[in-house]
């Protein structure tokens, strides 16, 4: 007896030494790596202060993160520049990142030294499949794919494709709800019109910007709704609640889905990342599951769909059904010719010619990128072209009703390009719609002024040394990101003169040509890894404003048109309002 409680006394008291060791090991443990992150951390925060670069002093933990998200990071940036000179140093965790407005420095990192600089910022959050597309893609790999994915883009694609009269029935559908909820009026000048006050003129750019994705990018017609209530009560401060429903049951949940999406890109969790990205692995994990996880299965469902059906012989639409549940409940499912919707509109057949989602499956189907790739391209149409189209439609109708002048100008101009043309009013041919989108040269004067003064995503166009190397006088370290400030670049008064923070279209009549794909103008970017979807954004930017243009006069509204934009950015990379921009749509009597 004795024995055996001396035993288990004994015992116990191993455990309780090895116990105590392990717990001294792990202790060491953690200071050991307390102490490497925090040597690690001081020599990353040292990169500019060797450089010889200005800048303010880093948190040892954040760096700089935490300031960039107080404001618009576009406003800190201009700040920054204000303070420190044309190239200032921050640090998003312990990541270097140079703010430039010097436009030699950028033309050479991002065109004559553009083997060096190929990469962009490193992108922690992998969150499946987000890494194998062309925005995240590294080296080699993302040179071969932007060669093999770049034709897709191109003009010629874009018109034989069914893209433009994927632009013109969206917008049509925008402008039938906007005379469903119109009512009138007799106007100043003694006539009745038809008006509508858009309470949320952002949500409705948003649908229209969705709309023709989902249609590039997935074959899914009609999934968005426009059928709701568009002059819902303003409450200020707040983004009014008209999500498009007229109930419960007419919630547009995949547009409601794809804007939260969007908003969650800069989570708690990434900024945990770029604090410690040691816990890249974990938080990823979390992230997934916790933000993103909806949204990507419910379009892995639909890219897997379109790939089996493109290797069955055709199918009659009666068989081609979805039958999926979830994709019914929210629209997904493919429609037969000539079928209507309930408010008595002819649905719009996914058959009638190519989309670009087409030719990365015609790629993937050659075995030329991964599936994880495919789906991985197939993403970023999405995201990349639904946030940062809504924005630059919504901030281009804001523009055009606080000026009339321009407006109108517009409207003559393209009234006689169509009279010119044999046409009383734009119709919906190819023809007209591809004359729409190139053939107007103040329409595209319009826009390139109103992405110069709200350069929709001025925080992607970055740069990482993968070496380090004499750039003019400056010698840049290995890893440094080059982020050339895009939106003060757009607004120096030493390039553009004192009226830069002015919309003033006809600037682009005596600007060279050559100017525009330079570091003075680039809101696609610059250099061989510019957007690759600019082509398409443009065309369908010039298709949507010129059609509402031509139908409607867009004036501001007391009460709902905000005077000054208070600009934000949710993610860091794109900018928007943050409060609800709200405009009124004046029939235009022919």
């Amino acid at each position: 007896m004795f024995n055996a409680v001396g035993w288990q006394l004994t015992l116990g008291a191993c455990w309780r030494d090895v116990l105590a060791k392990f717990i001294a090991l792990l202790g060491a443990f953690l200071a050991m790596k307390v102490v490497h992150f925090v040597i690690k951390r001081r020599h990353q925060h040292q990169t500019f202060k060797r450089m010889q670069v200005p800048g303010p002093k880093p948190h040892l933990i954040h760096g700089h993160l935490y300031d960039t998200r107080r404001q618009a990071y576009v406003k800190f940036a201009h700040k920054m520049h204000e303070k420190y000179g044309k190239n200032v140093g921050v640090y998003l965790g312990g990541d270097p990142y140079l703010l430039t407005k010097d436009l030699d420095l950028i033309q050479q990192v991002f065109v004559a030294r553009s083997r060096i600089f190929y990469d962009r910022m490193n992108f922690y959050l992998n969150v499946d499949p987000v890494p194998d597309n062309l925005i995240c893609q590294r080296g080699d790999r993302w040179r071969y794919m932007r060669r093999l994915l770049t034709p897709a883009f191109s003009n010629q694609k874009i018109r034989c494709s069914q893209f433009y009269l994927d632009c013109q029935r969206t917008v049509e559908k925008f402008m039938n709800q906007v005379e469903a909820n119109s009512k009138t009026v007799l106007g100043a000048d003694s006539k009745v019109h038809r008006e509508t006050i858009v309470a949320d003129v952002y949500d409705r750019m948003a649908a229209v910007a969705l709309d023709v994705i989902v249609k590039t990018a997935f074959h899914m017609d009609d999934v968005i709704l426009f059928d709701g209530q568009l002059n819902a009560e303003h409450s200020l401060g707040k983004r009014p609640q008209c999500e498009m429903a007229c109930s419960a049951e007419r919630v547009d949940t995949f547009l409601q889905t794809a804007k939260r999406a969007c908003r969650l890109g800069f989570n708690p969790l990434v900024e945990l990342i770029f604090c410690f990205p040691f816990l890249d692995g974990p938080l990823t994990f979390m992230c997934n599951h916790l933000y993103f996880g909806s949204i990507i299965r419910l379009l892995f469902q639909r890219l897997d769909h379109l790939v089996r059906r493109q290797n069955k012989p055709p199918r009659s639409s009666t068989e081609d059904k979805i039958n999926d549940k979830s994709k019914e409940s929210i629209g997904m499912g493919e429609n037969k010719n000539g079928q209507k919707n309930g408010d008595g509109r002819h649905k719009l057949s996914s058959k009638q010619g190519k989309r670009i989602i087409d030719s990365l499956i015609e790629v993937l189907k050659e075995r030329k990128i991964t599936k994880s790739e495919f789906t991985g391209n197939a993403f970023v149409i999405l995201f990349a072209g639904f946030e940062t189209t809504a924005n630059a439609l919504t901030f281009t109708l804001w523009l055009l009703a606080r000026d009339q002048r321009v407006q109108k100008k517009l409207r003559t101009i393209l009234r006689e390009q169509l009279a010119r043309d044999g046409n009383a009013s734009a119709g919906d041919t190819e023809l007209e719609l591809a004359e729409l989108a190139t053939g107007c040269q103040y329409l595209e004067m319009v826009i390139n002024e109103s992405l110069r003064l709200y350069p929709p995503v001025p925080g992607l166009s970055c740069r990482q040394a993968s070496t380090s190397c004499q750039v003019g006088t400056m010698n840049i370290e290995k890893g440094v990101n080059v982020v050339p400030s895009v939106f003060s670049i757009h607004r120096d008064k030493t390039i553009w003169g004192e009226r830069a923070n002015e919309f003033e279209p006809e600037r682009f009549e005596v600007v060279d040509v050559n100017q525009l794909n330079s570091s003075m103008f680039m809101p696609f970017g610059l250099g061989p890894r510019n957007c690759i979807g600019k082509a398409a954004a443009l065309h369908e930017l010039k298709i949507l404003i010129g059609r509402l243009v031509q139908n409607y006069s867009i004036e501001t509204c007391d009460g709902f048109t905000p005077s000054k934009l208070r600009l934000c950015s949710p993610i860091n990379i794109t900018i928007t309002n943050s409060e609800p921009i709200g405009l009124k749509f004046v029939k235009i009597n022919e």
